[in-house]
């Protein structure tokens, strides 16, 4: 159990906002606060108690951010009494944390006995703080405050545990257009357990890699597929969300080139890995999901590759995404196209013929 007395603002701040949210209605389905949340409030108020009068009034004047007219701490708990919305309380005090991620006076030390974090409670805030502070700075002092003791084994466990979304902080930070956070989170795991790691999914059914591509972060995109073992590459962009959507399907069309085809220092693209294994029925599934201008100089490749491969198997593997059905990106979930002929003819009807008696 976290001694709050011992935590800065930006933590009794973050844990605040993660509790209500959590026990809001969105996630109890119930339109009363939890109890979790209510307590969370209580030992909030608690906190500001015990803090000089003077440190205690300057947290309560922060305000969210004004774009959509401000309000302060104060104003949000007074809310909170007397019944407002969990949820809403939640995200304004995420906007106050924020808007002020740089003001000193959050992360104020109370002088109290210095209490060293358990293992679990190093995780919860750290994945507290990735769920209300979006900061990337933060969230690199984050990540090595919290994260940077740990054994690879309790390394890995934190960067799989999930928040009330079903996220990890790993989820969380493939959604920045920086790739710092998501760098420093995967490079200390070793290589050869990063792939399990990345796919883990969220609630939503997306791993790490579908939430860079949907977001259109394509540096974090890149960031997560160099640092991915290069014989597991393929496999990665083959992982499908719970709708059946591919990786690659994912990433906006104009941009699908640039990934398949990205190479770095000494490492390879797609392209090349899938051109060296001669393996044709890879060619063939990034080929269905580039843009015309490209088909070319697949077909080229697939066609230098096919003596090395003529006895391959003509069946993909949960390949395509259902949703692009319509699309002329789309190919069969069971079949390769260039073994298709043509489709049998309907058989035509016929009159049939009169029973003899």
């Amino acid at each position: 159990m976290i001694n709050h007395h011992t935590l800065t603002p930006k933590e009794a701040m973050a844990l605040l906002a993660y509790k209500l949210e959590e026990g809001g209605q969105y996630n109890t389905y119930n339109v009363d606060a939890s109890i979790s949340a209510i307590e969370a409030c209580a030992v909030f108020r608690e906190y500001l108690d015990m803090l000089p009068i003077e440190i205690s009034k300057l947290l309560l004047e922060l305000t969210t951010a004004s774009r959509h007219g401000s309000i302060s701490l104060n104003k949000i708990l007074i809310q909170l009494s007397i019944g407002n919305c969990v949820e809403t309380a939640a995200h304004q005090i995420n906007s106050i944390l924020n808007h002020n991620v740089s003001n000193k006076i959050l992360d104020y030390k109370p002088l109290n006995e210095v209490q060293e974090l358990s293992k679990i409670d190093k995780i919860n805030l750290c994945l507290a703080l990735f769920t209300t502070i979006h900061d990337v700075n933060d969230g690199l002092q984050n990540i090595n405050k919290y994260l940077g003791s740990l054994s690879e084994e309790d390394f890995i466990n934190a960067a799989k545990t999930k928040n009330f979304n079903g996220d990890s902080i790993l989820h969380i930070a493939a959604s920045d257009s920086d790739h710092r956070r998501i760098t420093s989170i995967l490079t200390p795991i070793d290589p050869k357990k990063r792939l399990s790691t990345i796919i883990q999914k969220n609630n939503s059914g997306n791993n790490v890699m579908h939430i860079a591509a949907m977001t259109d972060n394509l540096e974090s995109f890149k960031a997560i597929l160099f640092l991915i073992p290069e014989n597991e590459r393929l496999k990665a962009i083959k992982e499908v969300t719970n709708n059946l959507s591919s990786v690659l399907y994912l990433i906006p069309k104009e941009r699908r080139w640039e990934i398949v085809n990205e190479k770095r220092d000494n490492e390879i693209s797609l392209l090349d890995i899938a051109f060296r294994n001669a393996d044709c029925l890879i060619l063939e599934y990034i080929s269905y999901f580039l843009p015309n201008e490209y088909q070319a100089d697949i077909s080229k490749l697939i066609k230098l590759s096919e003596p090395a491969t003529s006895n391959h198997s003509s069946l993909f593997k949960n390949d395509v995404t259902l949703s692009d059905k319509n699309s002329p990106n789309m190919i069969s979930s069971q079949c390769n196209i260039s073994e298709i002929g043509d489709l049998p003819k309907k058989p035509q009807w016929t009159m049939p013929r009169k029973k003899k008696w």
